[in-house]
């Protein structure tokens, strides 16, 4: 019983020691979790308790403080030495007994042994020689083994080596693409190759191979010279590839870059149709496009045109062009009714936004009523302005017209009367031009005469200039192709026209491509007048 006792009595006594060593209130071990879990350790392994420093006495159940922090101190340092390899566990410690025993040595032999390897430089021993510091340490490793792998992982696989080239495996080797994509890229980059004509009989009978790097070598001393230096070491790094490959390797290589050819080729031909298609139709949307903005305008003018006449059917107004009329009888010279004309075409201007038709009208309707109304007052004075003389104009249009109707059976485009370009003979007789001109009396207004006679002489300007070698025909080219198109035309009452414009155009006539046709279809009629 008192045997049993006492062992009982050594039990609490440890465990009470073991609790001490553990409160968190110990200043030798607050906030050290490294030293609890040393402690941890050696709970877990059984370290007797004199290592911790405790008494086993069954009498005194106190804990020696003292001796406590020095076990403490020595457990740390302990599992420091562990930790940083310089105290290993034995390979041979296959029981716990025998660790036990070994860390108990480890304890008594503590003061020999440094702490850490920084304080074994900084011991005062005399320093070891390189020699002997690799013989200490040899056949030891602080590497930790590996882990063996987990269940279910994927276990390494020898993969068998790739040869980078393989004469009997030509087309898989790495060599023989990175090579092909090398070489495609160098030549895609080179704009013009060089021409070896010096060596063009030496070429010929060379293989593939001396051929290609004779011509390598020509386009790296063209980029040397012109200091491409990036490009200059892409060509020495197909140089380099080159020389991997044999003369049937080489005939491989071309013949991979000729397919490689051809299917850009095709490439090329079919972007190219692409863009063919995709020019054909913007252009088919630009056509569209103007196609849609002349019809506005079309329409524009024909809304300005219809709300114009609907203006002068109001009462008040048609009252007030009958008075006008009047008025423009009673003047007899050309200047004061173009005068008088001008100033009613303004004051009615001035006058039409305020009307009930046109209040809500937009910028682009009011711009063009100018024109509009010029043409519905000219309606009213045509008959009194287009002959001032009354019958002595309408007898010289006449005499006039007689005289031309001869020329026309006498006047070809081969006649030396008028002397066109033989250059010219095969557009004659310019039937576009003659109709242009054939309806300049279907318009009232001198404006719009002004516009056909310009149709008829730009329409032969295109035409000399699409029959010569010029994009702009000359004057001297101009008229007598006029000349030829007013005699074959032939429209009624020419100079009557002619006077008309002259008087109630005479704004637009002073410059600009009006100026410059007006003044050719001016000569046209003088010189028609020499040919009677």
């Amino acid at each position: 019983m008192n045997l049993l006792g006492d062992k009982q009595e050594t039990a609490k006594s440890d465990l009470e020691a073991k609790e001490t060593l553990m409160d968190p209130g110990n200043e030798a071990i607050k906030n050290n979790a490294e030293t609890i879990e040393i402690l941890e350790l050696a709970e877990t392994r059984q370290i007797p308790l004199e290592l911790t420093g405790q008494s086993s006495n069954g009498s005194n159940n106190q804990l020696d403080e003292g001796n406590a922090a020095r076990g403490l101190d020595i457990i740390k340092r302990f599992g420091m030495r562990v930790k940083k390899g310089i105290t290993p566990f034995s390979k041979h410690s296959d029981t716990i007994s025998e660790l036990l025993s070994e860390m108990a040595q480890s304890s008594k032999n503590e003061s020999s042994l440094p702490t850490s390897i920084s304080d074994n430089l900084l011991s005062k021993e005399t320093p070891l020689s390189p020699d002997a510091i690799l013989a200490k340490y040899a056949g030891k490793s602080c590497i930790p083994p590996l882990l063996p792998s987990p269940v279910g992982s994927i276990p390494e696989r020898n993969m068998p080596e790739v040869e980078y080239y393989s004469s009997t495996n030509l087309l898989s080797c790495r060599a023989f693409s990175d090579t092909l994509r090398k070489l495609r890229t160098v030549l895609g980059n080179v704009c013009n190759l060089p021409k070896l004509t010096l060596l063009e009989n030496t070429l010929i009978q060379l293989d593939q191979q001396k051929r290609l790097k004779e011509l390598l070598q020509a386009v790296l001393a063209e980029k040397i010279h012109g200091r491409d230096h990036g490009m200059a070491a892409r060509i020495r790094e197909v140089i380099r590839c080159v020389d991997f490959f044999d003369s049937n390797g080489i005939d491989t290589l071309i013949d991979k870059l000729k397919e490689g050819n051809d299917e850009q080729e095709r490439k090329i031909l079919d972007l190219q149709a692409m863009r063919l298609r995709h020019m054909g139709t913007l252009s088919l949307l630009d056509a569209l496009e103007c196609r849609i903005e002349l019809n506005k305008q079309l329409i524009l003018e024909s809304l300005v045109q219809l709300l114009t006449r609907a203006f002068f059917s109001v009462k008040e107004e048609e009252e007030q062009m009958t008075a006008f009329v009047r008025e423009f009888r009673a003047l007899h010279a050309q200047d004061e009714r173009s005068d008088a004309v001008q100033k009613m075409v303004l004051r009615l201007h001035q006058k039409i936004p305020h009307h009930s038709l046109w209040k809500d009208a937009p910028s682009a309707m009011l711009s063009y009523t100018k024109k509009a109304l010029e043409r519905e007052v000219m309606r009213y004075v045509h008959p009194h302005a287009f002959y001032p003389n009354s019958d002595a104009d309408r007898f010289r249009d006449d005499v006039f017209y007689v005289n031309v109707s001869k020329l026309v059976a006498k006047i070809t485009h081969k006649s030396a009367s008028i002397a066109i370009n033989e250059k010219l003979h095969g557009e004659a007789p310019w039937p576009s031009a003659q109709a242009e001109i054939k309806v300049i009396n279907a318009y009232k207004s001198a404006i719009d005469k002004l516009e056909c006679v310009v149709r008829c002489c730009e329409c032969i300007n295109n035409l000399v200039a699409m029959a010569g070698d010029q994009n702009i025909a000359a004057a001297d080219d101009l008229i007598p192709v006029l000349v030829y198109v007013l005699i074959q035309a032939n429209p009624p009452a020419l100079l009557s026209n002619l006077q008309y414009i002259e008087s109630f155009a005479e704004n637009k006539i002073r410059e600009g491509r009006e100026a410059y046709y007006w003044t050719l279809f001016q000569s046209s009629i003088e010189y028609i007048k020499t040919l009677f």
